[in-house]
């Protein structure tokens, strides 16, 4: 027998709500990024697929069919663009490198290598394309590069943006032994820099969706601060029009990761720590402010007419924009890749569970309906963990299939009809998605018609023999060892942990990340795998396994009950 731990533990209610309908669901072989709009029909993807170390590019049709798929080199900070003027989408590959393809064949027309680290989304110009590399400005076109401008002392990053005759991006500066985060303008013509207004502290974020927002009809531009603080700057001369304090007044770890959006209305923000802040475009002003997820807001969200869409943790939920209540939600996977885009009403984004499990997703936020009743348990065994579903499903339902490959399991899993009406599904599962959320998608056949849903397993709430608890927590079954590298893992962890009300140094999670990643195969650098859930709940630093110490299970308990506990006041007192 066993007893009951908590080893995740979250506060507050994941599923809220209603759920809106999941029409697709198709998988894909990796991580899915931000999907492009090509056109009024067709959507470019990239995944990053770790298995084969490459991005698979895809020219999907609005249904989701798929026109071609072009494999190059991966790497990257950046999402496809398109060229219609060429009838071509540019895309990064390589780390260091952008090719152009044909938009109708996927063929390759020409590839470029800037031989520095791509950090940016490039811009659209009239002549090519401009891009923030490094310390400079890039022009290119045709495989050539065009012009360039070099910045002593900078570092350009985020996604450029152009607006009238005006170039924006993100940049890292250092003046003598002062460093910083600025929004920078430069003249499109000539890339002279014409303003350069500090937000903060110096911080480079690396991913897909960081950068400014723009709101035309304003000429305003909108950054979040590495200072916790949101920006609204005149876009034309870089004065601050105000600015709204959010964070702590801890300028050292990054609260957020990217560009916040904005209409006209509103300016919505969301936090590592799991909040989604609206703002008044015009003032500045607190509209509400709610906690999405504690697992973080990863990506920019969907301004819709009346509800944001939020890509929360594991969720997926619309948010009413007057009051900030959650007013629906769906289980799509920690894809912190992604971001949500609109096609016809619908809403497209990535999905599935990194590095290897993700899906490509279409949900219609306007057709609601109650969630799929289901009680899902998971047990912990020794070398491989027990998993059940059952789901009570209508009469006219006469068959549901999962993908279970996330846990190790085949991609087409049957359910049994049950002698009560139910369907159930039982067996052993891998055990590497121990301490976390993790969704499954599958099919169900109604009156002899498909259709996709999802499933939210949280394997942090199980039965486990207590002499497995400590080592539960090491979570030492997962595979061979990475190699060593250095990454944004400890500020990421200790914002997540701050939610928890627990103040971790950075420094202290990079050195046991390394300990895991190196010394028993956990690659904790993703809030999803065990290994993260090992360190924020480590009793102290160093973690007891580096000094070849055990903790008990008494030792266990107690910090997972302080964690909980302290969060709890927090939540209490927000």
């Amino acid at each position: 027998m066993g007893t009951e731990l908590t080893l995740w533990r979250r506060t507050g209610t994941a599923r809220i709500g209603v759920e809106p309908a999941l029409l697709r669901a198709i998988p894909l072989r990796g991580v899915g990024r931000v999907p492009v709009v090509i056109g009024t029909a067709h959507i470019a993807l990239v995944t990053y697929n770790d298995q084969a170390k490459t991005y698979d590019y895809r020219l999907l049709d609005s249904l989701g069919g798929q026109i071609w798929q072009t494999s190059l080199g991966n790497g990257g900070y950046a999402s496809p663009v398109y060229n219609p003027d060429a009838n071509a989408i540019l895309v990064p590959f390589g780390l260091t490198s952008f090719a152009e393809l044909n938009a109708t064949t996927g063929a390759t027309l020409w590839s470029l290598d800037l031989g520095v680290r791509v950090r940016s989304t490039p811009a659209k110009i009239p002549d090519g394309y401009l891009v923030g590399v490094a310390n400079r400005l890039v022009r290119f076109s045709s495989g050539q590069v065009q012009e360039t401008k070099v910045f002593p002392g900078r570092m350009l990053f985020g996604i450029t943006s152009v607006y009238k005759n005006l170039v924006f991006g993100l940049s890292l500066g250092r003046d003598n032994e002062d460093t910083f985060t600025a929004v920078v303008a430069y003249d499109i013509d000539s890339l002279a820099q014409i303003w350069e207004t500090r937000i903060g502290p110096a911080q480079i974020i690396s991913c897909d969706t960081c950068g400014v927002s723009i709101v035309p009809e304003l000429d305003q531009v909108f950054a979040n601060g590495t200072d916790g603080s949101v920006y609204c700057l005149d876009a034309m001369t870089g004065q601050v029009r105000w600015t709204a304090p959010l964070g702590d007044g801890n300028s050292v770890e990054t609260i957020w990761r990217s560009a916040p959006s904005v209409d006209q209305r509103y300016v919505l923000t969301g936090s590592l720590e799991g909040s989604l802040t609206c703002l008044s475009t015009s003032t500045g002003v607190v509209v509400w402010k709610t906690n999405a997820d504690p697992l973080g807001v990863w990506s920019p969200s969907l301004i819709l007419a009346e509800v944001a869409v939020v890509h929360s943790g594991t969720w997926l939920r619309g948010v009413n924009l007057a009051k900030g209540d959650i007013v629906w939600s769906i289980p799509i996977g920690f894809d912190g890749y992604t971001q949500p885009v609109e096609l016809d009403g619908l809403v497209l984004i990535s999905g599935g569970d990194p590095p290897d499990d993700g899906y490509m997703l279409w949900v219609n936020p306007r057709e609601l309906a109650d969630p799929i009743p289901a009680q899902v348990e998971y047990r912990m065994g020794e070398t491989r963990d027990f998993l059940e579903i059952n789901l009570n499903m209508t009469k006219d339902v006469k068959e549901v299939r999962l993908d279970l490959r996330l846990f190790g399991r085949s991609g087409d899993e049957r359910f049994q009809l049950t002698p009560g009406g139910s369907f159930r599904w039982s067996g052993d599962v891998s055990a590497d998605k121990r301490l976390a959320e993790a969704v499954v998608f599958g099919t169900i056949i109604e009156r002899g018609q498909p259709r996709p849903f999802s499933l939210c397993i949280d394997t942090g709430v199980a039965k486990a023999p207590s002499v497995l608890s400590a080592r539960t927590l090491g979570d030492n079954e997962l595979p061979i060892p990475q190699a060593t590298y250095t990454g944004s893992g400890g500020a990421v962890l200790a914002a997540v942990a701050a939610t928890h009300g627990r103040a971790l140094d950075p420094a202290d999670i990079a050195l046991a990340a390394e300990f895991m990643r190196t010394s028993i195969g956990v690659k904790p650098h993703h809030i999803w795998r065990g290994g993260a859930g090992r360190i924020l709940a480590a009793s102290r630093f160093p973690l007891l396994e580096m000094s070849n110490q055990v903790p008990t299970e008494i030792e266990v308990l107690e910090v997972l009950t302080r964690w909980e506990g302290a969060a709890t006041q927090k939540e209490n007192e927000s």
